[in-house]
């Protein structure tokens, strides 16, 4: 590199001089101006080689004092350590985390392919996961006037439901529950120990759906020692943490009064929470431990 560097230089500078020569035959009128003449464009041909060999921050022979448009060496090298817009989006498209290869699509384009994901994705919840029309569901049947060994056929209704899982709402603020309701009468065979028998029950089924605020818990009015709670919209009767005497009602170890068991028979006070199984109406207290076996066995 550096033979041919100097090969170029050298043919360059005869090149030049023959042509000085030739100019000062052609001139005799002002020889010595124009020597100087040639030897400016030979000092300049040699600059602009070592330019074009070297790089672009080499010092002008000629070049004593900079211009006010003209740019130093300094100037130059530290122009290009400086951040332009379009440098920056090139750093992000080629940023080692992002783990492009050569031919994977720029940052930007995987981006807009994401937003129309989550675009397509939030249309698709908003037409067909609106809280509006309620959801089929299968509920065990329980009930509290039979025997915890009664069997029913079949163990479950069909209702509909709004809760949670049927309905999305804009904010954590608001659940989706029921609007509007209807009582439905639905056929069983209830078989004991040695008879079956046709019963007919009354289920609360769901008609209609609304985004409802959770602090405001429905109406309703439990037994002694029981609060009110909301679960997914729906008034529950549960005990609060602490309250040991409202766990041994929960347990069976204690008769719920008479006059908590005629609300809840007259569908006025919301049915209590047992822990092993359902509230026996006529033993006016909650299933028992040692139950509990007998009751899933029975279900099963």
């Amino acid at each position: 590199m550096v033979w041919t560097w100097l090969t170029v230089v050298v043919l360059g500078v005869v090149t030049t001089v023959a042509n000085v020569v030739q100019g000062i035959d052609h001139h005799h009128q002002h020889p010595l101006n124009r020597l100087n003449m040639m030897v400016d464009k030979v000092e300049s041909s040699i600059w602009e080689k070592k330019q074009r060999l070297g790089g672009a921050h080499i010092y002008h022979p000629n070049q004593h004092e900079w211009d006010e448009g003209e740019v130093s060496i300094v100037e130059s090298a530290m122009e290009e350590q400086a951040t332009h817009p379009e440098d920056m989006q090139d750093y992000v498209n080629n940023a080692p985390w992002t783990r492009r290869t050569k031919h994977s699509p720029a940052v930007h384009i995987i981006n807009m392919q994401l937003i129309n994901l989550v675009a397509a994705n939030a249309q698709r919840v908003k037409t067909k996961g609106r809280c509006e029309e309620p959801r089929q569901r299968c509920e065990a049947i329980r009930s509290p006037e039979h025997p915890a060994d009664t069997a029913f056929l079949p163990r479950c209704a069909l209702l509909h439901r709004c809760a949670e899982d049927t309905g999305c709402c804009l904010t954590d603020d608001h659940i989706c529950a029921a609007e509007d309701t209807e009582n439905v009468e639905l056929y069983f065979y209830a078989v004991g120990d040695m008879s079956a028998t046709i019963e007919k029950m009354t289920f609360v089924n769901h008609t209609r759906c609304s985004c409802q605020s959770r602090n405001i818990v429905p109406s309703c009015k439990c037994p002694r020692y029981y609060s009110p709670k909301s679960v997914e919209g729906q008034c529950t009767c549960d005990c609060d943490i602490g309250r040991s005497k409202c766990r041994r009602f929960k347990k069976g170890r204690r008769y719920f009064s008479q006059t908590d068991v005629r609300c809840i028979s007259s569908g006025e006070c919301v049915e209590p929470t047992c822990e092993y199984g359902p509230f026996l109406t006529r033993q006016r207290r909650c299933t028992k431990r040692r139950e509990r076996e007998r009751y899933i066995t029975s279900r099963k």
